[in-house]
């Protein structure tokens, strides 16, 4: 979850930035930047219904989503 997402969060979120450096419209660089929430969500949830997991992997995962939409 935390190196995959994270992964492609970061690349989504250059090419935002690229996009917006280019005069691009802003509507284009908001959609690639919030493209992955939906990925993001899964695995959330994913994690989420893993059965044996310690309590604070879901709560450490809940702000690494936070995060993430920021990033």
């Amino acid at each position: 979850m935390l190196a995959v997402g994270s992964a492609i969060n970061l690349f989504t979120g250059f090419v935002a930035l690229w996009l917006v450096s280019q005069d691009q419209p802003i509507a284009w660089a908001l959609a690639v930047h919030f493209a992955p929430v939906p990925y993001n969500a899964f695995l959330l949830r994913s994690l989420w219904r893993t059965p044996g997991k310690p309590a604070w992997s879901m709560a450490g995962a809940a702000v690494w989503f936070a995060g993430m939409l920021v990033v």
